[in-house]
């Protein structure tokens, strides 16, 4: 069997939490957790339509950081960039460390400015959302984004 038909066959059989993944969409998220690409993408999953820009995990994670701690209650300054600093530190999981170490397999899907869609219509009509879901959960995914027409 050739090097490539034996990858291709390992690739396809990548399962997480009892459920087979789509090699080619996690490699797309390996892309972009491990550079600054950016891509409108839309997802099928659970029957639901999602759209939006698909971002890195350090990237979402310094974005979700920014919303929650503006959102936070105090008045304090110091106290929300405690919190913004803490959330952040969640996407250090996605930094390099050099070439020697094993690649980690992406297990979640990162969005920006994400919406969602039941029946052609966005649910809810408000501005885009950050979104984080399972590559696992996805059941299928075309690349660019809808709009409401």
């Amino acid at each position: 069997m050739s090097k490539d038909k034996q990858d291709n066959e390992i690739d396809s059989k990548l399962i997480y939490d009892g459920v087979s993944v789509d090699w080619f969409l996690q490699h797309l998220s390996e892309l972009t957790n491990t550079s600054d690409l950016e891509l409108g993408i839309t997802l099928q999953v659970s029957g639901q339509t999602i759209t939006g820009t698909m971002i890195g995990g350090k990237k979402y994670f310094k974005l979700f950081a920014e919303s929650f701690s503006d959102a936070w209650p105090f008045e304090d300054k110091k106290e929300r960039k405690e919190i913004r600093e803490a959330f952040e530190a969640n996407g250090k999981i996605y930094e390099s460390k050099g070439d020697d170490e094993p690649r980690r397999s992406t297990q979640y899907i990162h969005l920006a400015d994400a919406r969602i869609f039941e029946g052609g219509r966005q649910v809810p009509h408000s501005e885009g959302m950050l979104w984080r879901g399972k590559v696992n959960s996805v059941s299928g995914f075309s690349l660019g984004t809808l709009t409401e027409s």
